[in-house]
């Protein structure tokens, strides 16, 4: 199991995230971590950093709510609301760092604290321009960089959280790639792993190769309790499955009525007869650690239909009479139809709710709505090899 214990954002990735923190990729990383029971963190300097471009972006707000305000005074347009929107801005500026304080807090992003540092060591980087420091400058008149003394800042917080703990596969979301260098560098002195991506889309990615095999198994040991959960209300969902009373071409795996049987050949369905249980394809459970859960599930059923093969109409070789147009007849068929079992799936939800040590059956609903794609790609992952 290789996938991250740790995950530390740069100042890049939380810029990308803008002032509401969220995005889609940032979204699926959030569950990846819940799902790995990772930590989150930003360090110090990059949280004082974000902080300092929020409130430079509330004073440039403010500035041109000012000048849009001289610019009406100029028509002799003075709206006292501009005076209240002031007021409440200069307030939330004055609030900011406990906002995104809570807001931090709520995503589950712990601040790491700025760690004791060697002073003598961060000098002698700086002077042999040892990453994440920049090469020194050749000539005196050169003007040099100040950035490697905050990166070397950041690079030790996150070090020194991580030190003699290979396991925790540190990684860290930066596209610098001079901080990239100095983990090269520096991590081997501290004992540990670090892994540097230079995107949050990267750090799934990378999560997801980690997660491919034990997450798997995972589900589907999940899955497998979850399908014996339910199949301990196998009347309930033959009672759901016995309520179904339109079957739609698409739900046969085909359309506009023609589906292929087991050889590959086209059958026109004239009806439905009768729509059966037969078994718990796949199940996931979903939020299995709360007192009230649910269980999202896909059931195969047997579809017994009425189907014939479509009538044939072939050419067959042309006659060629002299000094007249070609002639072809034509093969026609009305094979009898006939009865057939065809597979036929739903999807579902179950909820649950745990009374005491038991789980017990809340609701169950069945119907042809597929779930959210990785809710989906998940529940196929969590299928039972021996499961047709």
């Amino acid at each position: 199991m290789t996938w991250p214990r740790k995950i530390f954002l740069e100042s890049t990735a939380l810029f990308q995230l803008g002032p509401r923190l969220e995005n889609v990729d940032f979204a699926k990383l959030l569950s990846y971590r819940d799902v790995t029971k990772a930590d989150l963190f930003v360090t110090e300097v990059n949280r004082c950093e974000y902080l300092r471009f929020r409130k430079r972006e509330i004073r440039q707000t403010r500035s041109r709510l000012q000048e849009a305000n001289r610019d009406l005074d100029k028509y002799a347009q003075n709206y006292a609301e501009f005076d209240s929107v002031l007021k409440r801005l200069d307030i939330f500026f004055s609030e900011i760092e406990q906002y995104f304080g809570e807001k931090f807090k709520s995503l589950g992003i712990h601040i790491l604290p700025v760690p004791k540092l060697d002073v003598e060591t961060l000098v002698r980087m700086g002077v042999d321009g040892t990453p994440p420091f920049d090469k020194p400058k050749e000539h005196p008149g050169e003007k040099s960089s100040e950035k490697g003394f905050r990166d070397s800042v950041i690079m030790f917080s996150i070090l020194e959280e991580v030190r003699n703990r290979p396991e925790d596969h540190a990684l860290v979301v930066t596209d610098d790639e001079l901080l990239s260098e100095g983990f090269r560098v520096h991590t081997p002195s501290f004992s540990t792993v670090v892994f540097c991506v230079d995107g949050i889309p990267a750090a799934n990615k990378h999560i997801e190769k980690g997660l491919t095999a034990s997450y798997k198994e995972h589900l589907r040991y999940e899955s497998e309790e979850a399908r014996n959960l339910l199949l301990h209300y196998k009347d309930v969902l033959e009672a759901k499955v016995a309520e179904i009373r339109e079957i739609e071409a698409t739900d046969l795996g085909g359309l506009f009525g023609v589906v292929k049987d087991e050889n590959g050949q086209s059958l026109t369905i004239e009806s439905v007869l009768s729509v059966r249980f037969s078994q718990i394809e796949a199940a996931l459970w979903k939020e299995r650690d709360q007192p009230r859960s649910k269980i999202l599930f896909r059931v195969a059923c047997d579809a017994t239909v009425i189907a014939s093969y479509p009538r044939a109409s072939m050419l067959t070789f042309p006659k060629y009479p002299l000094g007249a147009r070609a002639v072809y007849s034509h093969l026609t068929g009305a094979p009898p139809p006939f009865e057939k079992v065809i597979p036929i799936f739903f999807y579902g939800q179950a909820s649950i709710t745990k009374k005491e040590e038991n789980w017990a059956l809340e609701d169950l609903t069945i119907d042809r709505k597929m779930p959210e794609m990785e809710d989906f790609l998940d529940l196929m992952s969590a299928k039972a090899p021996d499961v047709r």
